[in-house]
């Protein structure tokens, strides 16, 4: 190879990576407008909003879970999905969120939703896209960054791609 090629190699790969999304899913034109109308909370008040384990905070809305036990949540939450949680879809709507650690559209609706209130009875349950091959299959869920509202059996009502905050979630959901 002469020595001018091998110089713009490293050039012309980043940008391929670049135009390609760095392995992200592409992005489709917004649903609604691109304005943050979010309430954002204060930095002191998020403590307790989400959960990384997985457990739910005492709240206004409840639901019971496989075994008749209740299940308690604020009145709109973003938690770590658990089968247990789609027995919210009882009192609100339950919609799935397949997040991807390495997707930056997935980072980015990760950080509006943390910083958001949800309205009440809106419950956004974050899934792990890596490791969740069965919850794939079952939605036909083909790349990260997609979400799926459920009935509290777990049923599909509804499946999209391209939320990256609360206002366009609210949008999609029947």
């Amino acid at each position: 190879m002469s020595t001018d090629l091998l110089k713009l190699l490293p050039a012309s790969l980043f940008a391929v990576l670049l135009l390609t999304g760095f392995g992200c899913a592409p992005q489709n034109p917004p649903m609604v407008s691109n304005t943050d109308t979010d309430p954002v909370l204060p930095t002191e008040m998020m403590t307790g909003t989400t959960s990384t384990s997985g457990t739910m905070m005492e709240g206004t809305e409840t639901g019971e879970n496989m075994t008749g036990e209740p299940i308690v949540a604020q009145a709109g939450a973003y938690i770590d999905y658990n089968s247990d949680k789609l027995a919210l879809a009882k009192t609100g709507d339950v919609v799935l969120f397949f997040y991807a650690s390495w997707c930056p559209t997935c980072q980015a609706a990760d950080a509006n939703f943390l910083k958001s209130t949800l309205p009440s009875g809106l419950f956004i349950l974050k899934v792990d896209y890596d490791l969740s091959p069965e919850l794939k299959k079952k939605y036909g869920v083909t790349y990260q960054h997609t979400f799926v509202q459920v009935d509290e059996k777990g049923n599909m009502i509804k499946k999209w791609s391209s939320s990256t905050r609360v206002n366009e979630v609210v949008a999609q959901v029947q």
